[in-house]
């Protein structure tokens, strides 16, 4: 997705499971909708979302994301390691917080966003993961103004 992104091609992250229900799942998207509640969401409610990119992608964390103009702010409810991230490198990251916020320089291109943390409570992975894991935005496109 790095290089597509770098080339300028506007795509949209998922993560997911191969498990078949057999584990707990271990990669998922969490659809952001305008429903005010559960009991009046509609099936059009989520595939805008899910065709708009108004979803984020995790492991276990989750996040609260808010976009304008200028700012890009993530919000967690553990401190977390909180990093923007453009053309497949990290241009702003604060540790150990609960929320974090870019200001768009606007030569960016687009702006993605990724949440990391550990909790005790999720299963151990081998590998040097251990009980860490992520969450991740859709890249916010930078539209420079002519």
């Amino acid at each position: 997705p790095i290089y597509v992104l770098s080339k300028g091609q506007r795509v949209l992250g998922v993560a997911t499971d191969d498990t078949h229900g057999k584990v707990v799942p271990e990669g998922w998207i969490v659809v952001n909708t305008m429903a005010p509640s559960r009991n009046e969401l509609t099936i059009p409610d989520v595939m805008e979302s899910l065709f708009s990119g108004n979803y984020y992608s995790s492991q276990g964390p989750a996040m609260n994301i808010g976009v304008d103009d200028s700012t890009f702010t993530i919000r967690t409810g553990h401190p977390s390691l909180i990093e923007f991230i453009s053309r497949g490198k990290v241009i702003h990251h604060d540790s150990d917080v609960t929320s974090a916020t870019y200001i768009f320089r606007g030569d960016e291109g687009y702006v993605r966003a990724r949440v990391t943390r550990e909790d005790g409570k999720w299963k151990h992975v081998d590998g040097g993961i251990g009980r860490k894991r992520s969450a991740w935005t859709n890249p916010v496109y930078i539209i420079r103004e002519k």
